[in-house]
């Protein structure tokens, strides 16, 4: 009986190991074809800003994952994690004012 008791401890003592940090994807982000022009993103800046937030989040450091996607929020930068295409956002237009007068009365007649 002392012999089980001792087979069970032993297994008790052993430590499963911990799961491996998913490794960075190695494919590139691509831009695609939306929003603003080439000419006014800098796009190297903005794939570097991409490839430091994806490997944060493949180290599960998601206070510095989450610092990088607020900056390129404020670059108007949308991004897709799975697919690894971003683009740049056009800037919003103000809406129109309403038009004086469009208002319709509704009668007792109606």
């Amino acid at each position: 009986m002392s012999k089980l008791l001792k087979k069970s401890k032993s297994k008790k003592n052993k430590t499963p190991k911990a799961p491996k940090a998913p490794e960075p994807p190695q494919e590139p982000w691509h831009r695609v074809g939306r929003g603003e022009p080439v000419d006014t993103v800098d796009i190297p800046g903005i794939e570097r800003l991409l490839a430091k937030r994806s490997a944060a989040k493949a180290k599960k450091d998601y206070a510095t994952a989450d610092n990088i996607a607020m900056q390129l929020q404020q670059r108007n930068v949308a991004y897709h994690d799975e697919s690894r295409e971003w683009y740049v956002k056009a800037p919003k237009q103000p809406a129109a004012a309403p038009a004086v007068g469009t208002k319709r009365r509704l009668d007792d007649d109606d």
